[in-house]
């Protein structure tokens, strides 16, 4: 099966066969002579790669591999370190959590389990990891990912340390002069 694809390939010109380096992969060793070759995609042959895994070059069609249209991936956020920007005398613990260029605020759906870390976060008393994961269900880990994905959405968490009963308490900072939604 390897010989007939091999030839197929050679034949179409989309690889050629040359001696093998040392330690590069050998496809046949030619017995009278003990020469090892391999085999080596031509031009023809990464342009018909390239095309076939969406990656062809600029104007490259193939008639029968249809690719699909690339898209810019989009830009994440980049964070702002929280010891860069703090006061002489300042600790991080009381420090809200910045983004560079935050989105706009986009509170969850009321009635979710997001909604419900919201509204508890909101509050005066705030909330810790233990109550969040208690209230939602959630394990720990993804507790934490959900106040991420909040300070995506712009919102700006405080994090007081070993405040209650030796836990953290998260709270969403004040936003437009006091209101935080």
């Amino acid at each position: 099966m390897a010989k007939s694809l091999a030839a197929k390939l050679i034949s179409a010109g989309w690889a050629k066969e040359v001696k093998a380096p040392d330690g590069a992969s050998v496809w046949r060793r030619d017995v009278a002579t003990g020469v090892a070759y391999a085999l080596k995609l031509t031009a023809m042959g990464i342009k018909a790669a390239g095309a076939a895994s969406g990656q062809g070059a600029q104007g490259s069609e193939s008639p029968s591999i249809a690719t699909a249209p690339e898209q810019p991936l989009p830009r994440a956020p980049t964070r702002r370190s929280t010891l860069a920007t703090l006061a002489p005398g300042e600790t991080s613990e009381s420090k809200a959590c910045d983004i560079d260029s935050p989105t706009s605020l986009r509170a969850p759906p009321p009635g979710t389990k997001l909604g419900d870390v919201v509204d508890r976060l909101s509050a005066e008393t705030g909330a810790t990891i233990g109550e969040l994961t208690t209230a939602t269900g959630w394990l720990d880990h993804t507790t934490r990912a959900a106040l991420t994905g909040l300070r995506r959405r712009g919102y700006a968490l405080s994090l007081s340390r070993r405040e209650r009963d030796g836990a953290s308490v998260y709270r969403i900072a004040a936003v437009d002069g006091g209101a935080t939604k």
